[in-house]
């Protein structure tokens, strides 16, 4: 038997929601449903043509921080917090591209995260790669990160690792961080004027809008293993992730020229004929005669004696000599030897001694 399909009001009223969405300047037609088809008088359930997205909460014209990127942020800063120490990390360089800038960042985050495998092996217990990074606008494209060890320690070792590396120079500054509350409230400062008003006002606010460079992108973003465990707990839902552009420019690194030629024959080709160079005037050495004044020829280079020397005339034995200097026997040895240097009062006594004789 031959199924009969009847095209009755789905059509049309399918026919009418596309023409409605034309007319309003939609682009897309993801939330516009299939004309309903009714098989033998039982109409189909509708279907979306694609399953539904989280949806974006970064702020609807990138002019600021949105209250939801907000609330994330003080929620990882607040989770990291009972798992260690946090440090407050600001890179910026006003002077280099913003593609370079936002490379800079990126290598900031990977040593932070080694550093923190790093300690992980050192107290043989695995150390989670938590952070949360802060991007803002003014006066160029800047970057903010606060990241988590394991305790104090490890925090003041990480700052020195960081500040003492030449890659970064004066272009980075950490310090450890354990008001999050007011690092937060600092962080926030490029807000949205809505998330200012939904928030409360609890928080200093840069008055103005914010663009975040040509890049843009969203201004608050957590670490991957920050990000599974706070939705894990559900302390976060799951949003969608704007990045910056791929098309940012980098500055050009010069490219070094060789300076021969290369060998058209390869590695194993006929060695290249080369020849010493010939010097058409060569000098030959030059006799110095050396000059010998009159008087040099009598100088003589006897040693004047010093204090010890002097002590060793004062008597055959170490005994005759310590009983005129006034000091024990070991000691007058020990001096004679040179194994202790002789005091103020025995070179004294014995210069007396010398003099008098």
């Amino acid at each position: 038997m031959s199924s009969i399909l009847h095209t009755g009001n789905g059509v049309e009223a399918a026919i009418q929601r596309l023409e409605h969405a034309r007319l309003l300047g939609a682009g897309k037609i993801e939330n516009v449903f299939r004309p309903s088809l009714v098989v033998r008088g039982e109409a189909q359930p509708p279907l979306l043509l694609r399953p539904p997205v989280p949806v974006r909460t970064v702020a609807k014209y990138a002019n600021g921080l949105s209250k939801p990127e907000i609330e994330r942020l003080s929620k990882a800063a607040h989770f990291m917090r009972r798992h260690g120490t946090p440090i407050f990390i600001t890179t910026e360089d006003h002077d280099a591209e913003e593609g370079d800038a936002r490379a800079l960042f990126s290598k900031v985050k990977n040593h932070l995260v080694r550093i923190q495998r790093d300690f992980g092996q050192r107290i043989d217990q695995p150390v989670p790669a938590y952070y949360a990074e802060v991007l803002e606008g003014e006066y160029s494209v800047h970057h903010h990160l606060i990241g988590v060890v394991p305790v104090g320690r490890f925090a003041r070792e990480t700052i020195e690792r960081l500040k003492s590396s030449q890659l970064y120079g004066d272009n980075l500054n950490a310090e450890t961080a354990y008001d999050v509350n007011r690092l937060v409230r600092y962080l926030s400062k490029e807000a949205t004027t809505q998330a200012h008003y939904g928030l409360g006002g609890g928080f200093r606010r840069n008055k103005g809008s914010h663009a975040l460079g040509q890049g843009g992108g969203d201004r608050v973003r957590l670490s991957d293993a920050l990000e599974a465990d706070m939705i894990r707990e559900g302390l976060i839902e799951p949003y969608r992730k704007t990045y910056a552009s791929r098309g940012l420019p980098r500055s050009q690194k010069p490219v070094a020229a060789p300076i021969y030629e290369p060998d058209p024959h390869g590695l194993f080709g006929p060695l290249p004929e080369r020849q010493a160079p010939q010097r058409e005037h060569v000098l030959g050495a030059r006799q110095r005669p050396k000059l010998i004044l009159p008087d040099q020829l009598e100088l003589t280079l006897e040693r004047l004696p010093d204090v010890i020397d002097l002590m060793s005339r004062l008597g055959s034995t170490d005994a005759e000599i310590a009983a005129k200097i006034g000091r024990s026997r070991p000691q007058t040895t020990n001096i004679r030897n040179r194994q202790f240097g002789a005091s103020r009062p025995v070179v004294r006594r014995v210069l007396e001694l010398a003099f008098a004789a």
